[in-house]
């Protein structure tokens, strides 16, 4: 019996976090928080659960929405291990003592969700960092990461038993980002599909046609005098903006780039992994020495007397500064100065979690209270500076889920992390692909029967060429298929399917 519980992301963005049970593992994959909410009700349903039987929590990446709950665990009585990539480890210290800050500044009032203490007993005695494909071992299921292309060391897990094979996809990469890009041959024809849908039902323009459009709206800005401000999550969001500034250096190269906060110290651990982007940046790094975000324009603002010089000067500049949302931090310090002129600007990039101060400025709302990080007074803001948005996502955009769910063709397909809207959208183009798709909401449990497959079962399929004359063919060996005089290559899965209703004629290839 494997049953899988939403603890969160059911039918809603973020607060990713799925348990399984499987035999006598008990797993958690993911556990982040909704970042548009505070307190506790930002927290998956842990109520459902006893956290002291499971037996790991296993992260496929940093983003708050899929991490930051992890620190509450050893207060639920969790004992067990903390499973991610290393990329993920050392992002997720950053991420997550950077949220640690922000909840101290932010929340008055309101309970803390952990204690600085149990962060760093959580990171130095439960976490532990593993490669992609270093298959591990737990409690009698077997567990491996494969690469997701959505942020550093973002991965998708893997979880293999006798009788079942299951995977979750977490947050997937589009193809137009710095990261190598998801592949889906090791893993293929699962029993069990977990997929994320935050863009079902949305497609961008095409990644340069953004590109164009990002850059020279923010050429325009500077070149009227004005100053550009694009509030970006430390981790991911930043790295693609300078990115994407480096490959158009020349049209902003006079203009200067502050980059603020824990985006800095994120950009160091970036430069440190850089074997896991793709091979343009790579062989580049490797024949020039370029780090893949580097820029002369760039600088780093570290005293209050520099950044009251950036704000009150008359020279237009580009500020990059976490958090993503205007959750707080120094996005939100630069929105409360820099939003009442008309000559400037707030660039919003990607998705913004409802409730946030971002998504409400998307809706049109244009009056704030905002909280001054630094003097800790509340501060009233008419926004008047242009409001604009940039579809420059690391998500995988509503085409590329249906290639990667057609590429992977499971027997039962779960849909979370998004609306209902979108999860119904992606559901309708993609229900050829699967046996059967459920898109549960928060707090329902999954129950399937499995039994255990025979060996035989795992690598060979049975294809019915009559009712007493089975083809026994190599599970994962493409086969030549001719039906209506077309050839074209099928795995024996896909050609058991078809061979249902005609009898074409079939040679091994």
């Amino acid at each position: 019996m494997l049953t899988i519980k939403i603890l969160g992301s059911g039918q809603e963005f973020g607060r990713a976090c799925i348990y399984l049970k499987a035999g006598n593992s008990r797993l958690l994959l993911d556990c982040g928080i909704n970042p548009g909410v505070v307190g506790k009700s930002s927290l998956p349903k842990f109520s459902l659960i006893d956290m002291s039987k499971l037996d790991a929590i296993i992260l496929t990446h940093a983003h708050l929405d899929h991490s930051a709950a992890t620190p509450t665990a050893l207060s639920r009585g969790f004992r067990g291990k903390v499973y991610m990539t290393l990329p993920t480890m050392a992002l997720a210290h950053l991420l997550w003592r950077d949220e640690h800050s922000l909840m101290e500044r932010e929340w008055k009032g309101v309970s803390k969700l952990w204690s600085l203490r149990d962060m760093q007993k959580l990171l130095a005695e439960h976490c532990v960092a593993k490669t992609y494909h270093e298959e591990f071992s737990l409690n009698g299921v077997k567990v491996d990461f494969h690469n997701a292309g959505h942020i550093l060391g973002s991965a998708m897990i893997e979880v293999k038993t006798p009788s079942f094979r299951l995977v979750y996809t977490g947050d997937l990469g589009t193809s137009s980002n710095h990261l190598r890009l998801w592949k889906t041959s090791d893993i293929a024809y699962p029993d069990y599909l977990i997929c994320e849908a935050t863009y079902g039902g949305v497609d961008r323009k095409s990644r340069p046609d953004v590109e164009k459009e990002f850059v020279y709206s923010v050429k325009e800005v500077l070149e009227s005098g004005g100053k550009v401000l694009i509030p970006a999550f430390s981790v991911g969001r930043a790295q693609e903006v300078l990115k994407i500034f480096k490959d158009k250096k020349r049209l902003l190269s006079s203009y200067p780039i502050y980059v603020e906060g824990m985006a800095v110290d994120a950009l160091k651990i970036y430069n440190q992994f850089i074997v896991y982007m793709d091979e343009s940046i790579k062989k580049a790094y490797l024949f020039s020495g370029s780090e893949p975000f580097e820029l002369d324009a760039v600088n780093f603002p570290k005293t209050m007397r520099q950044r009251k010089e950036i704000v009150s000067s008359d020279s237009p500049c580009v500020i990059i500064a976490p958090s993503g949302m205007l959750r707080g931090g120094w996005s939100l310090w630069y929105f409360s100065k820099l939003a009442s002129a008309e000559n400037n600007m707030i660039a919003l990039c990607g998705h913004m979690a409802e409730g946030t101060l971002a998504d409400k400025l998307l809706k049109g709302e244009r009056a704030f209270t905002v909280r001054d990080m630094i003097s800790g007074k509340k501060v009233n803001v008419q926004v008047k500076a242009k409001v604009r948005h940039f579809e420059i996502s690391a998500h995988a955009m509503h085409s590329e889920l249906c290639n990667f769910i057609a590429q992977m063709k499971p027997e039962t397909l779960i849909l979370v992390h998004g609306s209902s809207s979108s999860i119904e959208s992606l559901a309708k183009s993609v229900e050829q692909h699967a046996s059967s798709i459920y898109m549960p909401s928060n707090g329902v449990s999954l129950r399937f029967k499995t039994r255990r497959k025979l060996v035989e079962e795992k690598l060979f399929v049975e294809v019915p060429l009559t009712d007493t004359t089975r083809l026994i063919l190599p599970r994962y060996r493409k086969v030549l298929v001719k039906h209506f005089n077309k050839q074209r290559f099928l795995r024996p899965i896909e050609l058991r399917s078809l061979i249902l209703a005609s009898k074409p004629k079939v040679s091994a290839s």
